[in-house]
């Protein structure tokens, strides 16, 4: 009886959002097929302590193909979906997944993607081995730099299952909420205090905020976010 009731209020909330005409007249969401490739070649040298050093030449490569596509009704909301798939990886093969709806309340994100802290965070580097990408850890020993970067708003909630919102940009500011149940990417499964894993973290929240704005040839940006673990079995409080 509770489950139905909670499905029938999901029903109603969305015939609030969109209503069985405007649905009949949209057109049909057409998946494009987009994505990107890198190639690095690069020196590192590594002072690991205790005589390991590690230092040589390497060569790093990262690639996505990318299906997305989206649609308008007539009400001026859009629907769209998006799905990433990793060219090299062993294991997480399907990267992002996720659907949206945006209109003049922002954007409601729903799938695997990153959180509000991490999506809305200003940084240098955002393409390549960076600080902001994570990618600086297949060349440097450690992840000391983390901290500094949004790869560290990603720590524990990478890409998993959640729900987000990013308001639309007024006077240059924006700010973002997000909510995962549990920390654990591409699962499917109901959170469980009984069956979570020791350091697995549930109940994700993030808030962030940032500004754009520019002045002559100027241009501004400034983000800000927090993310905490709610529920984990260490201090995991980034």
């Amino acid at each position: 009886m509770k489950k139905n009731l909670l499905a029938t209020s999901a029903l109603i909330a969305a015939g609030a959002l969109v209503s069985q005409g405007a649905l009949a007249e949209a057109k049909p969401i057409q998946i494009k097929v987009g994505g990107y490739h890198e190639q690095w070649v690069g020196f590192a040298s590594n002072d690991g302590g205790s005589g390991s050093d590690v230092s040589g030449v390497d060569v790093q490569e990262d690639s996505e193909i990318h299906f997305g596509g989206s649609t308008t009704l007539d009400n001026g909301l859009t629907f769209g979906v998006n799905v990433q798939l990793e060219g090299n990886v062993q294991g997480d093969q399907i990267d992002e997944t996720y659907l949206f709806v945006r209109g003049s309340f922002g954007e409601i994100m729903l799938g695997d993607e990153n959180g509000a802290a991490y999506a809305m965070h200003y940084g240098f580097a955002t393409n390549g081995p960076g600080l902001n990408t994570g990618d600086h850890q297949n060349w440097v020993i450690g992840n000391s730099f983390s901290l500094a970067s949004t790869y560290a708003f990603a720590r524990g909630d990478n890409d998993s299952a959640k729900i987000r919102w990013i308001s639309p940009r007024m006077s240059g500011f924006q700010v973002g909420l997000s909510y995962a149940p549990e920390a654990t990417q591409d699962d499917d499964g109901f959170p469980s205090e009984a069956t979570n894993h020791p350091g697995t973290a549930e109940h994700v929240v993030a808030i962030s905020a940032n500004y754009d704005g520019k002045f002559d040839d100027v241009r501004l940006r400034v983000s800000a976010g927090y993310q905490d673990l709610l529920d984990v079995n260490s201090n995991s409080n980034v």
